[in-house]
C-alpha cells in the first residue's frame, strides 16, 4: 500500500515468509560450529555439513510481518535548507516452528508480536562551498516489546540502535559520509547480544560517473 496524504507519503507492507530461517539459540549455534569442524559420529551433534536447501540445519517455521511507515520533506527557511524524515514501525510474529525447533532461540514465542520503531531525520544544508552540499543525517531504532524477533540479528527487547554523522555530497560526484554507530539496551543471550558496547565509525565515499 502506497499513498500521498498531507504532504506525507505513507506506505505499508505486508508480508508472510514460509518455511523461513528462524534464530537460533546460542549455545545450539555453538553446537552446529562443533559438528561442522568434526567428522560425523564423533558424537558432538548433528552432521551439517550434509545440509541442503531440502535440509535447513537450524529452526524453520512460518512468519508474519507488517510494516508501517510515513515519509515527508523538510521546509527550508528555518534551521536547515531542506531534507527528509522517514518514521517507520515494523511488527512481526513467530505463526509456528514447524523443524529444528529443539535448536530455536528459546525467547522467541508463538504468537507473540515484537514491536520494533525506528526514526530517521536528514536536514540538509545546501552550498555550504560552491558545489557542496552537507546532510547530518541521524537515525534511531528500539525494540519497544516482544522479547525477541523471529529474526537473526533483529528485535531485542529493550535494546535498540542509533547513528548520527555528516554526509557531503560535492558537484554530484562525490558522497563522503562519516557517522558514528552505536547499539544500546541489556546485553541479552542470542547472537545479538555480542553487539553490546561495539560502537563504531564509519567512513564512506562514493564516486559518481
Amino acid at each position: 500500500f502506497a499513498k500521498e496524504m498531507a504532504g506525507i507519503s505513507f506506505g505499508m507492507d505486508l508480508i508472510t515468509r514460509q518455511d523461513t530461517a528462524l534464530p537460533g539459540e546460542f549455545g545450539a549455534s555453538l553446537t552446529q560450529l562443533s559438528s561442522s569442524l568434526f567428522p560425523e559420529g564423533s558424537g558432538l551433534g548433528v552432521d551439517f555439513r550434509g545440509a541442503d536447501s531440502d535440509d535447513y540445519p537450524g529452526p524453520v517455521g512460518d512468519t508474519y510481518h507488517v510494516v508501517i511507515n510515513g515519509l515527508g520533506l523538510l521546509k527550508g527557511g528555518g534551521l536547515w535548507d531542506g531534507g527528509s524524515w522517514i518514521l517507520e514501525a515494523n511488527f512481526s510474529m513467530l505463526d509456528k516452528c514447524s523443524d529444528n525447533c529443539q535448536l530455536l532461540d528459546v525467547r522467541v514465542n508463538e504468537d507473540r508480536v515484537v514491536s520494533t520503531v525506528t526514526g530517521i531525520f536528514n536536514p540538509t544544508w545546501y552550498q555550504v562551498r560552491p558545489g557542496w552540499d552537507l546532510t547530518i543525517p541521524m537515525s534511531i531504532s528500539y525494540t519497544i516489546d516482544g522479547e525477541k524477533a523471529p529474526m537473526s540479528f533483529a528485535g531485542d527487547e529493550e535494546a535498540g540502535s542509533g547513528s548520527i554523522g555528516a554526509k557531503v555530497d560535492i558537484n554530484q560526484l562525490w558522497a563522503i559520509t562519516a557517522a558514528y554507530n552505536i547499539r544500546f539496551g541489556p546485553a541479552k543471550a542470542g547472537l545479538g547480544g555480542l553487539f553490546k558496547d561495539r560502537d563504531n565509525v564509519t567512513l564512506t565515499v562514493k564516486r559518481t560517473w
